[in-house]
């Protein structure tokens, strides 16, 4: 088929709510099941990880509007030096471009004990440990803004968090708090 991406044994793949997009070694494709057709995707500026860990990276990619975003943990145990200089990498299907966001300023270091929501046109991220911070992401313009935790739920393993609409629900196992972003 016409701008189906290569045949990979490594690929990574996010479906976005209304269409199919795979990223392999070579290239990338945004597939719309309505049309049957493919568009090819950008990998000018993805980082190899993406593609070469797929589903092995720890934290999945989160759709946030036309905005896809790969989270990345600060451990080279799962990166390359490059790559573990970012805290995330922003696809956008509108652009077809990549752009990374930086482990600078408010940026939290992205890690398997997490509780992730979009709200709106942002993702809100909260951590634990190692995995700590609390921060929400703008993928329009690349940047991390800290979130107050005064009030907030104690951080521990299998942190979670669900949007209802108007706010973030935190809930850490044992209290929970509400979140007005």
């Amino acid at each position: 088929t016409e701008h189906q991406p290569s045949a990979s044994e490594r690929f990574a793949s996010v479906w976005t709510g209304t269409h199919l997009l795979v990223f392999g070694m070579r290239d990338g494709g945004l597939f719309d099941p309505c049309t049957n057709r493919w568009t090819p995707a950008s990998i000018r500026g993805m980082p190899i990880e993406i593609p070469d860990l797929g589903s092995e990276l720890p934290i999945q990619p989160v759709v946030v509007g036309r905005h896809i975003v790969w989270l990345f943990p600060p451990s080279e145990e799962f990166l390359s030096p490059s790559s573990a200089k970012v805290s995330a990498m922003i696809f956008d299907t509108r652009g077809n471009t990549w752009s990374a966001v930086p482990r600078t300023g408010a940026a939290p270091n992205p890690g398997l004990s997490s509780a992730i929501v979009v709200a709106g046109s942002e993702l809100l991220y909260w951590g634990v440990g190692q995995a700590g911070g609390c921060a929400r992401l703008d993928p329009q313009t690349n940047t991390w803004r800290p979130i107050s935790t005064r009030s907030a739920p104690f951080a521990r393993p299998r942190l979670r968090a669900a949007w209802t609409g108007t706010q973030v629900f935190v809930w850490n196992g044992d209290r929970g708090s509400l979140y007005d972003p």
